[in-house]
C-alpha cells in the first residue's frame, strides 16, 4: 500500500480499543484500505499478496461489511487473470481515469475541482486539508506527490481519526470520545461527502466496469453509512459528569 500520510506522534496508543458498539469491520481498516485503492495502480507485488492466506483473510474480513462486497467481488475476479496482466490493464484504466491520458475526460481526484468555481486545484479545500493534517500532528508522505485534498489523502485522514475513536473508545473520557466523533462527523460534512457523489458519478460514466467506478461507489456508500453510525455514536454516550 502507498504511504499516503506519515504516522505522527499519538498519544492514544495506550488506549483501550474500541468496544461492542463499532461496526463489524475495523473502521480504521476500512479508509485506509479504500485510500490504498486511489494512491496509485497496484503493482504485481501488491496483487499477489492478496492470493496469499493472509490476504485472501483481508478480503474475507472486508467482505463483511456490505458497503464493500461489490468492490472486494471484482477484485477477487481480477486476481483470476496472470499478475502482469491484470496490472498493466489497472495502469491503463488509472491513468485514463486520473492522469489525464485522455484530457478533458479525466475524472478529477482533487476535491477542489469540483467545489471551485472553474474547478482549479489548490484551493480552499486544499488549504483546510492542510491545516487539519498539521493539527492531527501528520504529514503527507514525501513520496505521495499529490495536494492534500486527493481522496487518498482524505480517505487517509478519517482512516487517522476512526483510530483514535476506536483507541479512545474503552476509556471513560467522555469529553475526548464526543470530540473525536464530532472531528469525523464535522470532517466527513465538509469534505467527503460533499464531492464524492460527483467524483463516484464520473468514475461510472467514464469507466463502469472498472475496479475504480466500484470502488468509488463503495466508498460513497462506506461513508454515508458511516455519517449514521457517528451520529448514532453520539447519542449512545454517557453525559460527562459533572
Amino acid at each position: 500500500m502507498v504511504p499516503v500520510i506519515n504516522q505522527g506522534e499519538d498519544n492514544l496508543s495506550s488506549l483501550a480499543h474500541i468496544g461492542a458498539h463499532v461496526p463489524g469491520v475495523d473502521r480504521e481498516l476500512v479508509y485506509g484500505w479504500l485510500a490504498g485503492l486511489f494512491a496509485r495502480e497496484p503493482d504485481c507485488e501488491t496483487l499477489s499478496a492478496y492470493e496469499s492466506k493472509e490476504g485472501a483473510a483481508f478480503l474475507d474480513e472486508l467482505s463483511n461489511e456490505a458497503t464493500l462486497c461489490p468492490t472486494v467481488k471484482i477484485l477477487r475476479k481480477l486476481l483470476e487473470g496472470e499478475p502482469k496482466q491484470v496490472a498493466l490493464g489497472l495502469a491503463v484504466v488509472f491513468g485514463k481515469l486520473f492522469y489525464g491520458v485522455d484530457g478533458p475526460k479525466t475524472i478529477s481526484p482533487y476535491e477542489s475541482a469540483y467545489i471551485s468555481a472553474r474547478g482549479t486545484l489548490f484551493q480552499e479545500s486544499f488549504t483546510e486539508l492542510n491545516t487539519i493534517i498539521k493539527q492531527l500532528g501528520l504529514s503527507v508522505a514525501d513520496t505521495f506527490k499529490e495536494p492534500s485534498d486527493h481522496i487518498s489523502v482524505e480517505l487517509t485522514v478519517m482512516s487517522e481519526m476512526a483510530g483514535r475513536l476506536e483507541a479512545a473508545a474503552g476509556t471513560n473520557n467522555v469529553t475526548l470520545i464526543s470530540d473525536l466523533i464530532d472531528k469525523q462527523r464535522s470532517f466527513l460534512d465538509a469534505h467527503l461527502l460533499v464531492w464524492l457523489p460527483e467524483f463516484r458519478d464520473g468514475c461510472l460514466a467514464r469507466e463502469p466496469a472498472s475496479l475504480y467506478a466500484i470502488a468509488a461507489e463503495s466508498a460513497l456508500a462506506y461513508t454515508r453509512q458511516d455519517r449514521i453510525w457517528l451520529d448514532q455514536a453520539a447519542i449512545r454516550l454517557p453525559q460527562p459528569q459533572q
